[in-house]
């Protein structure tokens, strides 16, 4: 994750109310087709889970799209008005933060209530969650551990100490979480917080799914985040911190950074803000100096990049679906030029251009934040 500091008054108030059956169903380009770019390699989804915000921060609700017809079921669950929805072993999970850190699984179809809560510690910052070895794990920024959770009761049943990996602030910030051959990879961003969040480093590291000694695969500061793809041995590592075109995007091989990297900042002249994989392309989002974003397609074979968008909207998260379509979420964002609707594209990565039938994105109540498929 790039850090942009920014100085905003936060409210929590009632959360929207939004009927259920309360929906609208788009066209989706040859909705039967599986698309040219996934190569069969990851289970078929349902649909995608999005996390959507006030543009005040004060509120924000649980969305779902059917990926087939791309039908849009509002409301499922009220939120905080920053959080932040993962799926991992056929659950929804929740992270609610706003200083509120707090916990919800859902079993999905289940929305009146969760199958679990529990809180987590005053300002931890909860970032991504993943179920393993019949636990669920919780990256936490604002801490210098990872913690297990049990699935029954919520309560902490393991710990993964990340304090070799805390600066002068104390915690490892602490961000992706997944599993990979039977291990959970952690990224850490290791920022000081008290220096303006400069950098002081960055990481991969690994542990067994029973918890353990974590040990170092790769050093890829500034920043590293996640570059995750539709196929589940290939990801990457996007690296950079904002306002310096400081950052590179890199495939992992193995355990190990492949060089060099496929894209870099200063080759676009621009932060790269997001990313995401196919097995052909690279997508990914940049943004100028004036805080207008744009979506730009890597062919990985040719190195030659197209744009799918510009816009003025704030682009907060871009994801690809089994089907190798990639979603970008889009909301009001910093840009002085006039604003552009916020709400959900979906783009074609080979012909780098929008796969939806109808003009501009698909709409929400609330803006889109992020975005996860089950």
């Amino acid at each position: 994750m790039k850090f942009v500091q920014m100085s905003v008054a936060l409210t929590v108030s009632c959360m929207p109310r939004v009927q259920p059956d309360s929906v609208s169903e788009v066209d989706y380009r040859n909705p039967e087709q599986n698309g040219s770019d996934t190569g069969g390699l990851q289970d078929p989804q349902d649909a995608v889970y999005v996390s959507t915000i006030a543009d005040d921060y004060s509120m924000g609700a649980l969305v779902r799209v059917d990926l087939t017809h791309l039908k849009v079921e509002e409301d499922l669950t009220a939120t905080t008005g920053d959080t932040v929805v993962v799926t991992t072993g056929e659950k929804v999970v929740v992270l609610n933060r706003l200083n509120t850190d707090t916990v919800r699984i859902y079993q999905p179809g289940e929305w009146t209530h969760p199958e679990l809560e529990f809180a987590l510690p005053d300002l931890s910052n909860p970032q991504d969650a993943v179920i393993c070895n019949d636990q669920i794990w919780i990256s936490q920024h604002n801490r210098d551990k990872l913690t297990a959770h049990s699935l029954t009761t919520g309560m902490v049943v393991g710990s993964v100490d990340l304090s070799p990996w805390t600066g002068a602030d104390g915690f490892a910030e602490a961000t992706n979480v997944f599993v990979q051959d039977d291990a959970i990879r952690i990224i850490v961003q290791e920022f000081n917080q008290n220096d303006n969040w400069s950098s002081e480093g960055g990481a991969i590291l690994s542990v067994p799914c029973q918890g353990g000694t974590p040990s170092q695969l790769e050093e890829v500061g500034p920043s590293p985040s996640l570059v995750a793809s539709n196929h589940p041995n290939i990801w990457g590592v996007r690296t950079g911190l904002y306002g310096e075109f400081d950052g590179a995007i890199y495939i992992m091989d193995g355990d190990s950074i492949q060089t060099p990297p496929i894209i870099t900042e200063e080759t676009v002249q621009a932060d790269i803000t997001s990313a995401a994989l196919t097995t052909n392309h690279l997508m990914f989002i940049t943004a100028d100096t004036d805080w207008n974003y744009t979506v730009r397609c890597l062919e990985l074979s040719t190195g030659n990049i197209q744009v799918a968008m510009s816009t003025s909207s704030f682009l907060s998260d871009l994801a690809i679906d089994y089907q190798g379509r990639a979603w970008v979420a889009a909301r009001s964002g910093w840009s002085s030029e006039a604003p552009d609707p916020g709400g959900l594209y979906v783009f074609d990565p080979d012909q780098c251009d929008t796969a939806l039938t109808t003009e501009g994105p698909i709409r929400t109540t609330l803006n889109p934040y992020n975005i996860s498929f089950l």
